[in-house]
């Protein structure tokens, strides 16, 4: 018998083939490969990784957490060193000074069949780099939409993943 499983046409949505959305198993075990400094932990339904980022050879060493739920987005802190301000200012491009804020949800920069280890490691690392330069000048360079508050509300955040 022959599987003609592979013989469909893709699906197709406004122009572009529709990419299915990858499963916490395999987010996790691309996110591994590629940054072994990572430990994962899996609970139900969600996904934790806790590890070890320099955005460039004269920056620090940063220990971050990204959680990432099965039909939600991955939500990333930094927890060692603790983020400083720079004259007592809020730190710029942050969910309530808590978590990063690494691109612009309306803009649908990440989906959910994008590799986080492809996107939000570097977005995690780039935002750090722009972070270290703002401590010391007190200049976002990292360009980017600006937030109604500094503590944007997480519900507004999350509307923008409703598919």
């Amino acid at each position: 018998m022959v599987n003609n499983q592979y013989r469909r046409k893709p699906k197709w949505l406004k122009g572009d083939v529709l990419k299915k959305n990858l499963s916490l198993a395999e987010q996790s075990f691309a996110l591994i490969n590629h940054f072994p400094q990572f430990k994962e932990e899996f609970t139900e339904g969600k996904v934790t990784w806790i590890g070890t980022l320099q955005p460039q050879l004269i920056s620090r060493v940063y220990t971050v957490k990204i959680e990432y739920e099965k039909n939600g987005f991955p939500k990333v802190w930094v927890i060692d060193p603790s983020l400083e301000r720079y004259n007592n200012q809020p730190i710029p491009h942050m969910y309530n000074q808590e978590r990063l804020c690494l691109y612009y949800p309306p803009a649908k920069e990440w989906k959910r069949s994008k590799w986080i280890y492809q996107t939000i490691i570097p977005w995690i690392c780039l935002w750090l780099r722009h972070y270290e330069i703002w401590l010391i000048t007190g200049r976002w360079m990292g360009g980017g939409i600006g937030h109604h508050s500094p503590s944007e509300s997480v519900e507004e955040e999350k509307k923008h993943y409703e598919e």
